[in-house]
């Protein structure tokens, strides 16, 4: 019986996962209890396409970060965004738009902006799959830790 409810769950979800690690995911979850396995089969797993979706049109505020439960790295998303941004604007105010005294700063910036999105479209999608692949491993881990007396 156990043995279907981790078909159907590796069945489900392997779009979420990384391809590579369903095997040795597969061999943990048949060490569980039927009770146990239920408890993994509730967690809730986070869609790489939606998380792509967040990281095209909100990369700024870093909610796809959010989104896949890196936190941190989420504000630094939004610390580095919001300070380029602001530096951006006050060098305008202060320089009055003059393209000669730009120079650097109107090159450098939005292309450290333009890099960092590009890196995390092709990032987002497997961090995404690695974030529910810790998620489960994480919560099998602390079933073995308490079921088995190990603390």
């Amino acid at each position: 019986m156990s043995h279907a409810i981790i078909q159907q769950f590796i069945g489900k979800n392997k779009d979420n996962l990384p391809q590579d690690e369903i095997a040795l995911l597969r061999y943990r979850l048949e060490y569980l209890t039927e009770s146990e396995l239920n408890g993994v089969i509730t967690l809730s797993l986070r869609q790489p396409f939606k998380a792509m979706l967040f990281c095209i049109f909100f990369r700024y505020l870093g909610i796809h970060r959010f989104y896949i439960g890196q936190v941190g790295l989420g504000f630094l998303h939004l610390f580095c965004n919001v300070l380029i941004i602001a530096v951006l604007i006050l060098y305008t105010l202060v320089l009055q738009f003059s393209w000669k005294s730009w120079g650097l700063v109107a090159i450098i910036l939005p292309a450290w902006l333009l890099i960092w999105f590009v890196m995390d479209i092709f990032t987002i999608w497997n961090d995404t799959k690695l974030a529910n692949l810790d998620k489960i491993n994480e919560h099998v881990l602390s079933i073995y830790s308490h079921s088995r007396g190990v603390y």
